[in-house]
């Protein structure tokens, strides 16, 4: 699959789905610890079996679901780093050089950006507060 890289103005106007989708993966990574924490007995063994197939297929359908999630953001050129952060990553070419805009969980904008070797503490601003309306 070509890599999709997107503009400071493209990763801006994703983050409203952006938002709801590592709400969405968070819930769904919590959800497996819930459910294998379950234990319920029954003093019918096909119950009793019944009962720990259909949690398992409930796990194994988040579990899916939460790949499905991460798979559809890679493609439009979103790398969640994080869940419980809410750390996600845009891949973007800036002078002929790949980098990541770097967004997190209660920031109103995309604003920082790192090289694809550094993380979260290699973040740098995209540009001073008074050229917000520079393109970068």
């Amino acid at each position: 699959m070509p890599k999709k890289y997107l503009t400071v103005e493209q990763a801006q106007h994703l983050l409203p789905e952006i938002r709801k989708k590592v709400r969405k993966l968070r819930l769904l990574r919590e959800a497996p610890d819930i459910l294998e924490s379950l234990e319920v007995e029954f003093d019918d063994f096909i119950a009793d079996y019944h009962h720990n197939l259909k949690i398992e297929k409930e796990y194994f359908r988040r579990q899916y679901e939460f790949h499905k999630i991460l798979e559809e953001m890679e493609s439009r050129g979103c790398l969640v780093k994080d869940v419980e952060e809410g750390l996600v990553d845009f891949v973007h070419q800036h002078n002929g050089q790949e980098v990541f805009l770097c967004w997190k969980e209660g920031e109103n904008k995309v604003r920082f950006w790192h090289d694809v070797g550094e993380g979260y503490e290699g973040r740098k601003r995209i540009y001073a507060e008074e050229d917000l309306e520079q393109s970068w």
